[in-house]
């Protein structure tokens, strides 16, 4: 036996999680059991982002030089 699962991977197709052992799919799961951060969403069977792209590289600026 061997331990795979930081080689899973997940694709979105048709509304579902499929996921892949490399190229051969091994299981899937629905959207709807899916609980997302804040700030992204699911809609249309795609994955959407509320917030801008741009990093904030420090956060707080409590100490004087940012």
């Amino acid at each position: 036996m061997r331990d795979i699962t930081s080689e899973v991977i997940g694709r979105i197709k048709n509304g579902r999680i499929v996921l892949y052992d490399g190229n051969r799919p091994i299981g899937e799961t629905g959207l709807n059991v899916l609980k997302l951060k804040n700030g992204y969403i699911i809609r249309n069977h795609r994955l959407y982002t509320k917030t801008d792209r741009n990093v904030q590289y420090v956060e707080n600026c409590d100490m004087g030089w940012c």
